[in-house]
């Protein structure tokens, strides 16, 4: 399982960065999550570019563009070019239409990737919250319940079972969470 980045905050978070945190995709998640990429991903991160391809399916998940040609001249093209330049920015927009001008195109929402980003993020807050010289919490139940709370602080609830769930999925050697069964 690929570890969270440095830079990424694991514990403690405020509710607004594990809103972000879990709910957006970046260009490191492309890497780091490439296997869970749905068929046709994979050539758009590579046509747009990591950076741009996370701005787009952060910015339009799951809409239908008609992507007008970049010369275009008729008032349908540009009114697609502007709205497409006003939402995604210029340059994006730019590639979008030098790439995939002329066709339609469907923008991935990448739940599978974005469910595997938020079990990685529970078990490395988990090992935070209960492992080290100093764990925050004193039990496993405690830690469930602060990741809880967290979650529902941040708008994303889960439940202790969905939590529990998550922390057998992604453990390496789920020996090491016998305790959990208990719960």
């Amino acid at each position: 399982m690929p570890s969270t980045s440095p830079s990424t905050p694991v514990w403690p978070i405020t509710p607004e960065q594990l809103r972000h945190l879990i709910t957006c995709v970046t260009p490191r998640d492309l890497i780091d999550l490439s296997e869970h990429l749905p068929a046709g991903t994979a050539e758009m991160v590579r046509v747009l570019g990591r950076e741009h391809a996370a701005r787009l399916v952060n910015s339009l998940p799951g809409v239908l563009i008609r992507v007008p040609v970049a010369e275009s001249t008729n008032e349908s093209g540009r009114r697609r070019r502007a709205e497409l330049g006003r939402l995604l920015g210029d340059e994006l927009a730019t590639t979008l239409f030098g790439a995939y001008g002329g066709e339609t195109m469907r923008v991935p929402v990448l739940r599978t990737l974005l469910a595997h980003k938020r079990r990685r993020w529970i078990s490395a807050a988990y090992d935070a919250l209960t492992t080290g010289p100093s764990p925050t919490c004193s039990s496993q139940y405690d830690a469930i319940n602060l990741l809880c709370m967290s979650l529902a602080a941040a708008g994303l609830t889960m439940t202790a079972h969905q939590i529990e769930r998550s922390l057998n999925e992604v453990a390496p050697d789920a020996s090491d969470l016998h305790q959990l069964r208990l719960l």
